[in-house]
């Protein structure tokens, strides 16, 4: 699997916030990237979510005014993380307004 990190600055957000709005759009998110089932699971104590699919899986840990990833992708997937991180940077940016 292709693993990777990322961590992505959404100025003037706060941990519940993101985590908030991502927790409840995630599921939308996935549907619409036609990736298969995945199943999705949340911790808000720790402003934690975790998604796991066929081709990736992947936490998302919300922090101030920052999203960070851990992405593992299958082999099959690698091949498109930059089009799967352009989806992604697209989405916060129009869920949360401009991204730093």
């Amino acid at each position: 699997m292709g693993a990777y990190k990322r961590k992505i600055k959404v100025s003037g957000k706060t941990s519940s916030e993101l985590y908030n709005k991502i927790s409840t759009e995630l599921d939308k998110f996935l549907l619409k990237a036609q990736i298969g089932k995945c199943e999705v699971s949340n911790e808000p104590a720790h402003k934690r979510i975790s998604a796991k699919g066929s081709m990736f899986s992947a936490t998302i840990h919300c922090k101030e005014g920052e999203v960070e990833m851990d992405v593992n992708l299958s082999f099959l997937a690698a091949g498109f993380r930059g089009k799967i991180d352009e989806s992604i940077d697209r989405w916060l940016a129009k869920t949360f307004g401009t991204l730093t």
